[in-house]
């Protein structure tokens, strides 16, 4: 009984040190959107290719060395996308964390209610790449809501009033047949 006590003395002080590795990429690798690609750029100014709640779940555009983005205001924020029809697609995710060094983001994604990806974000404040395949059977004709989901909220730095999770460059759709 006592081994197995301090056993679990020693992988509780490991794990609190643990850092899972991130399935994130460099930001390098993000592709270049296609034709058949449905691209939304977070930074962009005027007309959106999805509908963002910008009232709450969304900041207002920001920009910092020399690039324009969003943050999510909370820990849960939508967008709709209009499909024109369900197809198996991969999405790709360029963001990055509120980061701290003491908790590591995540970021899970929904469609529909319906639970798609998640990841463990990495732990710094770079942009990176995140990548999950959407099957078409969680997508609809019409309007499909992506829920994004973080794991938790932060102070944002310095004098800045608002609470944060992840910042969002851009989010892709691309056809599983596609480049």
């Amino acid at each position: 009984m006592r081994r197995w006590l301090a056993v679990g003395v020693v992988l509780a002080a490991v794990g609190c040190n643990y850092r899972p590795p991130s399935p994130a990429r460099p930001e390098s690798s993000w592709p270049e959107p296609g034709p058949e690609d449905i691209h939304v750029d977070f930074g962009a100014d005027g007309e959106f290719t999805a509908r963002l709640d910008l009232e709450t779940a969304w900041a207002m555009r920001t920009q910092s060395r020399g690039r324009y983005y969003r943050w999510m205001n909370g820990i849960e924020a939508d967008l709709v996308l209009e499909l024109p029809e369900p197809r198996d697609v991969r999405l790709f995710i360029r963001a990055s964390p509120l980061w701290s060094d003491w908790r590591q983001q995540t970021l899970a994604v929904y469609v529909n209610n319906r639970h798609v990806a998640d990841w463990v974000m990495a732990d710094h404040a770079d942009p990176m790449v995140y990548e999950a395949r959407l099957p078409a059977r969680r997508l609809v004709e019409g309007d499909n809501r992506f829920t994004l989901r973080a794991g938790y909220v932060a102070p944002a730095p310095g004098p800045d009033p608002r609470h944060l999770s992840v910042c969002m460059f851009d989010l892709l759709l691309r056809p599983e047949d596609g480049p």
